[in-house]
């Protein structure tokens, strides 16, 4: 079989079928000679035999062939050139590779990996396949896997060592920027893989410097230091040290567990002290946003599609919450003073916003927090007209979301200080005092609060009217 020169498209790519090549199939073995196909300065050619002789080879080549080539069929973005061949041979019984390769300047998203190099050879003398790969960029070799492969001792066939030495921790960003971004940072350390090739030996340690990222839904930024280790089935973070952007620290324990790195579980342990956990705008989230400083304990644990966040904390110095729960365009607020049925526009709008921001499957979470008087608060009815419910006050409040995104709460707030500016109309506008020991109570529904606030107005009048009855 002879291919003419001739014109496909493959992978949104014009490619040609050059010419003398040849295919030709004989007692179950394909010929494949000088078969080639180019697109611009890319090339990939093919030849060899493909047969169950295991000293038959089958060899590929690539010149300037650019990885952008594989991104429709994968959800990221790849870029790089690779240069380079490999060679496989007895592809029906015990697959072997050898290759030579190059890619230039590998990128993923946005993150420049680096320079790869990697060679895979057969060595006769010690009868095994020695294995070399090398990222490097800005002059430094990242990452260096060295090693052998022995096909022949299936129950100790892999040997291998990798040397990470000040690696770009952003790799890892694009796989999780949907919680995570602005990843910084390096790792080093050295991880020994042994063993079959299905079922290796894994261990590992090392360290992360000078890192950074910044979680996603909070805007919160977090620098950290701290130490990793691994083995078979679990990968451990020790002594991790986060320091957020007012220097306040945090400490963290976290143990990943894992079936030949599929199935994780999760178990996290955090100490805060006085540390910033939200740091949103109004723009930021529709359902509360602000500053929010914690001490206290934190727990997160489960396997990663049905993960259960649990905290203990109270509320510091330099929190302060908003709470919207009517719109900027309003201008009206009958629906919002009736405090015996607060339970209906608000509580339907409210929970449309609740289930929208907190429906993800598989996440619940628990939360025993002390509210402390350190803490500011403001219940925003119109934001227009000014009708707004503020001030500060102790209390201890339980809210928990179900991974339904349901969500309750129970406790007790008290005023200890605080205000009302009471508008209706835009023709009454009073600010009232709201007195100390004013509380709102929660049985479940965390818009539906028991109300039982006592509030003064402050008035300046003439008492010229009381004397001329006297």
């Amino acid at each position: 079989l002879k291919l003419k020169p001739s014109n496909l498209k493959v992978l949104d790519k014009s490619w040609t079928v050059l010419e003398n090549n040849l295919i030709s199939l004989t007692n179950q073995e394909i010929h494949i000679q000088d078969l080639s196909v180019s697109s611009g300065d890319e090339s990939l050619s093919a030849s060899g035999v493909i047969s169950r002789d295991p000293k038959a080879s089958f060899s590929v080549f690539a010149e300037n062939l650019e990885v952008a080539l594989i991104n429709p069929l994968i959800n990221k973005q790849l870029f790089g050139i690779i240069d380079g061949g490999l060679k496989m041979s007895d592809p029906y019984k015990t697959p072997t590779v050898e290759s030579d390769f190059t890619i230039q300047q590998f990128q993923i998203e946005n993150f420049i990996v680096g320079n790869i190099t990697s060679s895979i050879f057969w060595s006769n003398e010690d009868e095994l396949f020695k294995v070399n790969l090398n990222v490097e960029k800005d002059s430094l070799r990242a990452l260096n896997l060295t090693g052998t492969y022995n096909p022949w001792n299936e129950s100790n066939a892999l040997d291998l060592t990798s040397k990470l030495t000040s690696a770009d921790l952003k790799i890892a960003e694009p796989f999780m920027s949907a919680i995570f971004s602005e990843v910084e940072g390096e790792i080093s350390g050295e991880i020994r893989v042994s063993g079959p090739v299905f079922n290796p030996k894994i261990s590992g340690r090392g360290s992360f410097a000078n890192a950074q990222l910044k979680v996603n839904y909070l805007n919160t930024l977090y620098r950290f230091n701290g130490a990793w280790r691994m083995d078979s089935i679990q990968i451990f973070l020790e002594n991790l040290n986060l320091l957020d952007k007012n220097n306040r620290s945090a400490t963290l324990e976290a143990v990943f567990t894992h079936n030949r790195f599929k199935n994780f579980r999760m178990d996290l342990n955090g100490q805060l002290d006085n540390f910033l956990v939200l740091d949103t705008s109004d723009s930021g989230n529709s359902l509360f946003y602000g500053t929010g400083v914690t001490s206290g304990d934190l727990n997160i644990a489960g396997p990663l599609n049905n993960i259960n966040i649990q905290a203990r904390a109270s509320t510091g110095r330099g929190t302060k919450i908003y709470i919207p729960v009517g719109g900027a365009s309003s201008t009206t607020t009958a629906d919002f003073i009736s405090f015996v049925n607060f339970t209906d526009t608000v509580a339907t709008q409210l929970n449309e916003q609740l289930n929208k921001a907190f429906k993800i499957s598989g996440i619940s979470m628990n939360f025993d927090l002390e509210i402390t008087p350190d803490a500011y608060a403001e219940i925003i009815f119109d934001r227009t007209v000014g009708d707004i419910i503020r001030g500060t006050g102790r209390g201890n409040i339980s809210m928990a979301i179900d991974t339904k995104g349901e969500f309750t709460m129970f406790g007790d707030y008290e005023f200890v200080q605080g205000g009302y500016n009471f508008t209706m109309y835009n023709i009454v506008n009073k600010e009232f005092i709201i007195e100390p020991r004013s509380k709102i109570t929660w049985s479940g529904d965390p818009y539906g609060g028991n109300l039982a606030i006592d509030a003064t107005y402050e008035v300046v009048t003439s008492l010229a009217p009381l004397i001329d009855t006297v």
